[in-house]
């Protein structure tokens, strides 16, 4: 979701149980879905491990995988702490009562191969730029380059990052090793995008309403319109 910046940390977090979790996996697991770096050419050189995942990248009712319930009590600090920190946002707070509780409806494993590359690109459609996109890096050794917007880093395990995807991001790993991210969004119902609530101010967003800016070719300049 887009906001002014390009990173804000969001928390830190305990890596042991997390990670003890993640090395129990097999290469047969990690070979096991390549749906999405075969339908996307940027992820072409990761790995997936889909835990709540839909191909329609749907906004609501998301599939939880059995795979979920393996790491559900390691990763649920994290997934907390970044549940605590949307939900005391105002935006959440206003809508609650109308709207529901906030969700995660993406939460998938990703592994970056040594040497990998995910080029640059912009996320687009309804749910992308309607949810915030959380990045929690697991295994970072070395430097693994995170470039969003005009600034780049280099994500520390044990930390929470959202990121703003509606501006083009890339990876570059040059660390000697894979670099493994918990990848999430987090939906805050009834929260509208930027350009929606700048140019239908009085309007809802919808897959419809939204569909012109959602899938822009660059960032829109809604924040060059705050007072």
């Amino acid at each position: 979701m887009n906001f002014k910046g390009f990173f804000r940390q969001l928390g830190e977090f305990d890596l042991e149980e997390p990670r003890r979790k993640i090395l129990e996996l097999t290469e047969e697991d990690w070979n096991s879905e390549a749906w999405r770096q075969k339908s996307y050419p940027v992820h072409q050189q990761t790995q997936t491990i889909s835990l709540i995942f839909d191909k329609d990248f749907r906004h609501d009712n998301p599939t939880v995988h059995p795979r979920f319930e393996h790491f559900k009590d390691a990763f649920t600090p994290f997934l907390q702490s970044t549940a605590d920190y949307f939900n005391q946002m105002p935006v959440a707070q206003e809508n609650r009562e109308a709207c529901g509780e906030g969700y995660f409806v993406r939460l998938i494993i990703v592994k970056l191969q040594d040497e990998g590359i995910v080029h640059p690109h912009g996320d687009g459609g309804f749910s992308l730029m309607h949810s915030h996109r959380i990045h929690v890096p697991m295994f970072v050794e070395g430097e693994v380059l995170f470039k969003v917007g005009a600034e780049c880093r280099t994500l520390q395990a044990g930390t929470i990052w959202e990121i703003n995807n509606k501006c083009l991001h890339a990876v570059k790993n040059v660390s000697g090793k894979p670099r493994i991210h918990v990848i999430a969004d987090w939906v805050i119902p009834g929260e509208r995008c930027c350009c929606g609530t700048r140019l239908r101010p009085g309007g809802e967003c919808s897959p419809e309403a939204c569909k012109a800016t959602d899938y822009q070719n660059q960032a829109c300049d809604c924040y060059q319109h705050q007072a």
